[in-house]
């Protein structure tokens, strides 16, 4: 009976010592999986924060790059603004306008001053085509030409000195109408254009014809 009753313990200590093993096992393993899964999820922050470190550096550096060639193509626009305000002609005005267009960014300072130019421009060539006309006027005003009434002029050897006709023209002041107009002042095509038919040389009609096509 007594062997019966050691053996029954002896089972029961078995069966306890099995189940506290068990028991341990398992903590254990939760241990070891919640403790993987703790590093897991710190990797993971960690590698988000190195993106968008990596990221922000990214930025920095491709703003630092377009700041620097905004600052290049700023200083290009000045030189050639500054260029065609000392020197205001179409060429130098259409250049600063390409340069600026090829801005990577709008500048409206840029763009008041083109406008500035292109007024300066327009009022030099106003100005300019005034004064031409002014000594257009004064030459033709000077010119014998102009005034057509055949005088019957003479001079003391009897050749004619008629301003109205073309010999007497010569006779008086060695030269043709258009070549007179021309050492006052005209350009030929003006001279040519404002001097009648029959007051010009065969020479002057034949390259008046050649050169203007008239």
């Amino acid at each position: 009976m007594k062997l019966v009753l050691k053996l029954c313990v002896v089972a029961f200590s078995a069966i306890l010592l099995t189940a506290c093993g068990n028991s341990t096992t398992d903590a254990e393993k939760n241990s070891n999986e919640k403790k993987q899964q703790e590093q897991k999820v710190e990797k993971e922050k960690q590698n988000k924060i190195a993106l968008l470190e990596a990221e922000k550096k990214q930025k920095e550096k491709v703003a630092k790059e377009k700041q620097a060639v905004l600052e290049k193509e700023t200083k290009n626009v000045v030189n050639t603004i500054k260029n065609a305000e000392d020197n205001p002609t179409w060429e130098n005005y259409n250049y600063a306008k390409k340069t600026i267009e090829k801005m990577s960014e709008k500048n409206e300072t840029f763009n008041k001053k083109l406008i500035a130019i292109a007024n300066t421009i327009n009022a030099n060539e106003e100005a300019a085509k005034q004064k031409a006309n002014s000594s257009s006027e004064a030459v033709v005003s000077q010119d014998p030409v102009t005034e057509k009434q055949p005088t019957g002029e003479t001079n003391e050897q009897g050749y004619s000195i008629d301003e109205t006709t073309l010999t007497g023209f010569l006779n008086k002041y060695g030269m043709t109408p258009v070549a007179y107009k021309i050492q006052q002042g005209m350009s030929e095509d003006e001279a040519l254009s404002s001097t009648p038919r029959d007051m010009k040389m065969s020479g002057e009609i034949q390259s008046e014809y050649m050169k203007y096509g008239r």
